[in-house]
């Protein structure tokens, strides 16, 4: 394994540790038997150029491409705790935080610093318009993004990333425990960086068949199967390794995992099939792959 793969999976793994350690310590202590629920939503202008940069600690994240002229955030908040009014607490007590400064918009999560056995879990659903990037981070929970067309990074500990219907070639995704699948539309851009890494399961890239794509993939304990697309190899590819061209190269695409496997395959979105959305995950997936 390339030591460049090695240091950045230990970093993320590192810094995962470092944001649940508390959360998964506390929890272990009490039953949790009641519970309490809110929503909260916010609207922001979307100029091209905007940019988000979403924080949260448990719950998915759903963000899906938008034809309205405002950037959405709804937060599906829950709360469990030993009693109805400890749970209301806790809800009361989770701060939102917002931070909007030109052509940023950043809204973090932040827990009660003790919770003492009790649960917080905020479930996001982002309505997207064209020409705004979006950076997303949950430590427990799935991200699933639908039919995005601007810069995305997308970032969780436990849990998958899916990705469908994507008109974007600017994208980066991470996690430590699930699968990684992305789907492209369209063909990205000479100038695009499409980079998939995962430590705990497989990733996958689908790309339209005319796309041009310079290509790298690095497997640890799993196969790489890219046999859907006409790559040119190099001498440098094996059978835990790949490095290639499509089409004679183009947009920057690399796939890392370290126990899983590695595939690059024909989109069926650009073949008049149109994929079902990404589904936003139900109450209890969150944490699953």
């Amino acid at each position: 394994m390339h030591r460049s793969l090695a240091s950045r999976l230990v970093k993320l793994t590192l810094g995962a540790l470092a944001l649940i350690s508390l959360s998964a310590c506390e929890s272990a202590t009490a039953r949790a038997d009641a519970e309490a629920r809110d929503r909260w939503t916010r609207s922001f202008p979307a100029a091209p150029g905007l940019q988000l940069k979403l924080v949260n600690t448990n719950g998915a994240i759903h963000a899906e491409a938008s034809d309205g002229a405002s950037l959405e955030l709804v937060a599906e908040r829950s709360a469990n705790a030993a009693t109805d009014a400890k749970a209301r607490a806790l809800l009361a007590d989770t701060e939102m935080r917002e931070d909007v400064d030109g052509q940023r918009v950043r809204v973090e999560v932040i827990s009660p610093a003790t919770l003492g056995g009790a649960d917080i879990e905020v479930s996001w659903t982002v309505r997207v318009p064209k020409g705004v990037s979006v950076d997303l981070e949950t430590a427990n929970g799935r991200i699933a993004l639908a039919g995005l067309s601007d810069g995305v990074r997308a970032e969780t500990v436990n849990g998958a990333i899916v990705g469908v219907a994507l008109t974007t070639g600017r994208v980066s995704a991470e996690t430590v425990n699930g699968a990684i699948e992305l789907e492209l539309a369209t063909p990205p851009a000479d100038d695009g960086r499409i980079a998939l890494e995962s430590v705990n399961g497989a990733v996958s890239l689908a790309l339209p068949a005319e796309s041009r794509a310079s290509v790298s993939a690095e497997v640890v304990n799993g196969a790489i199967d890219a046999h859907e697309l006409v790559l040119e190899m190099t001498d440098e590819s094996s059978r835990t390794e790949l490095v290639g061209t499509l089409n004679g190269g183009g947009a920057r695409v690399t796939l890392e995992t370290v126990n899983g496997a590695a595939r690059i395959t024909r989109s069926r979105a650009a073949e008049g099939s149109a994929p079902a959305p990404a589904r936003e995950p139900e109450r209890g997936e969150a944490a699953g792959a």
